[in-house]
């Protein structure tokens, strides 16, 4: 009889003790674990701003103090990443099917000739410019190093779906040949000036910008 009161008071003052500690740490609320994230709020309207590369260096390279560790963000009460404008679960929570993971995020929608150049981009190791294709849909175009045909565009495109079939949302991408009777030069293009600026673009520039693309 001793015993069994004994174990009784015992669990008594576990409990006492216990259960302020438990209430005090609650980590879980009725709506966790959070599935999903709200649709990201509207920051108005957007403005460029340029930036001096070499005052940037300098600035970026007179610290050399390591940044300190900090934990992730935007993940549940579990450590998930739930889905979101950026990311959606999908082949390691639903398997997809061969087509799906062929298709990736998107393959419908390649683009179409005639292409209307609407501006250069000369800065960076690959040479590009954007264009709007026959149905009005607007690309980024960027190449391969004229020494290293196929290189650079295959990975992005193979990687791309590798990516969205994790759960990342990235942008289609596709492998084209076009011919260089495909492309018009836009009234409007543009591309950067010498002094860091923007100037009109002309068929020139554009000649410039394909004669380092590597040619079939």
């Amino acid at each position: 009889m001793a015993t069994i009161r004994q174990y009784i008071l015992t669990r008594t003052i576990l409990c006492t003790v216990l259960l302020p500690a438990l209430l005090q740490g609650q980590k879980f609320y009725s709506d966790d674990p959070v599935r999903t994230l709200p649709d990201p709020l509207p920051v108005g309207e957007m403005h460029n701003r340029n930036l001096d590369e070499v005052v940037d260096f300098f600035l970026q390279s007179a610290d050399w103090t390591p940044r300190p560790p900090t934990p992730a963000g935007e993940v549940n009460t579990l450590g998930e990443v739930p889905d979101s404008a950026w990311f959606t679960k999908r082949h390691p929570y639903r398997r997809l099917t061969l087509a799906e993971l062929q298709r990736g995020p998107g393959n419908r929608n390649e683009p179409v000739p005639p292409f209307t150049v609407l501006g250069g981009k000369v800065e960076g190791i690959s040479p590009g410019f954007r264009m709007r294709d026959s149905a009005g849909r607007m690309y980024f175009v960027k190449s391969d190093a004229l020494s290293y045909p196929e290189l650079a565009t295959a990975a992005d495109v193979i990687v791309s779906k590798f990516l969205w079939a994790i759960g990342y949302n990235t942008p289609e991408n596709y492998i084209i040949y076009p011919r260089l009777e495909d492309f018009r030069l836009a009234d409007d293009a543009t591309t950067k000036a010498p002094n860091g600026g923007s100037r009109k673009m002309t068929w020139s520039d554009f000649e410039a910008i394909i004669a380092k693309i590597p040619h079939y």
